[in-house]
């Protein structure tokens, strides 16, 4: 499949023209690169007028997305293998880099861009199950289900991500497992509260890792919030996800779904636990922006354009606050601004 990036650039006079280009790295890419050097590759990029961003569609084959706003200098971004770098930091190199601009990450992937575009094309990701072999569209079974639970584990560990639901009696039930939007929208309430409960039993036991256990890879990537009581499903991410319309529809009746983008402060307010390392998170953008760099070097000769000025913004966050979690849209096209109310020294370690 590649990595395939659609491009839309809407123009000061309201024209709209669409590019392709690579979607690895898009964000960390047009941050180096700065907006001067970025309209120069958009536009060596097979650049041609189209008559509205509806017939931009990138949803049915691109991995990753870029709308240039111009009338409103804002672009909209989100791309693929940015694992290693928070999304508010790519956003805030952006607008170092793009001056007088605002960067905005496409938290719900091409979806969202589209959205923010004025595009409706919902249907497009009304796609059948990844996670079934058929078209069924029952729930998973309680063998399929166990793939989000706390005690599988493949060759490289247990999963890290975080999951948590809130119960009917007020309980909160939290584990490390798989968070994947699909497998959970795939398993539906009954089987995730089944599940939740045989967390809560087998802990109880003993019988479940603790939260800082070695076993696990890492520091959560993602974390999944259901609430039975709501009867809602919210989730973060530092990578562009969404939650599988078709199953989510079908098996979710009467639930609504929302993305809390990056936000990973909002979840450990809710079961009491850091999520992220801010310090080891910044450690981890540099070695991504550092392979970036020699990267571009083997291909060109040179450094991008914005290199110093990336690693001297990098220095300087190490060793301030934490920022506050990314401003993104989502799959309805409304810009989340950052929370003004969360409490970042106390859940982001440093």
């Amino acid at each position: 499949m590649g990595s395939r990036l659609a491009i839309l650039v809407r123009e000061a006079d309201g024209g709209y023209y669409f590019g392709r280009g690579w979607a690895q790295f898009v964000g960390a890419r047009i941050a180096i690169d700065g907006y001067q050097n970025t309209m120069h590759d958009v536009r060596a990029s097979g650049f041609h007028s189209i008559a509205s961003a509806k017939e931009w569609g990138p949803g049915t084959w691109a991995e990753g997305s870029l709308f240039i706003d111009t009338p409103r200098k804002t672009v909209f971004w989100v791309g693929e293998g940015e694992e290693g770098a928070m999304p508010r930091v790519i956003n805030a190199l952006i607008e170092q880099t793009w001056p007088g601009w605002t960067a905005v990450w496409s938290a719900e992937q091409t979806c969202s861009t589209q959205a923010a575009a004025g595009v409706d094309d919902t249907a497009v990701f009304m796609h059948p199950s990844v996670i079934r072999d058929d078209d069924s569209l029952a729930p998973l079974g309680e063998e399929e289900a166990a793939m989000a639970s706390p005690w599988m584990h493949d060759s490289y560990g247990y999963r890290s991500d975080a999951v948590s639901c809130r119960m009917e009696d007020g309980r909160t039930i939290t584990w490390r497992g798989d968070a994947d939007l699909d497998l959970i929208s795939a398993i539906g309430p009954d089987g995730m509260h089944t599940l939740a409960e045989q967390v809560a039993k087998r802990a109880a036991a003993g019988e479940i890792p603790d939260w800082d256990d070695a076993s696990y890879t890492g520091h959560p990537d993602m974390g999944v919030h259901l609430d039975f009581a709501n009867r809602s499903v919210r989730w973060w991410s530092i990578m562009g996800t969404d939650c599988l319309l078709t199953d989510f529809s079908c098996l979710w009746p009467g639930w609504c779904e929302e993305s809390c983008g990056d936000n990973a402060e909002w979840h450990a307010q809710i079961i009491g636990r850091n999520m992220r390392s801010w310090k080891s998170d910044i450690r981890k953008t540099k070695e991504f922006f550092t392979s970036l760099v020699n990267e571009h070097r083997q291909l060109h000769f040179n450094r991008p354009a914005f290199t110093d000025l990336v690693f001297t913004t990098l220095e300087k966050l190490e060793d301030g606050k934490p920022l506050p979690p990314a401003r993104f849209v989502n799959r309805h096209g409304k810009i989340i601004e950052p929370p003004g109310n969360v409490s970042l020294a106390k859940f982001y370690t440093p």
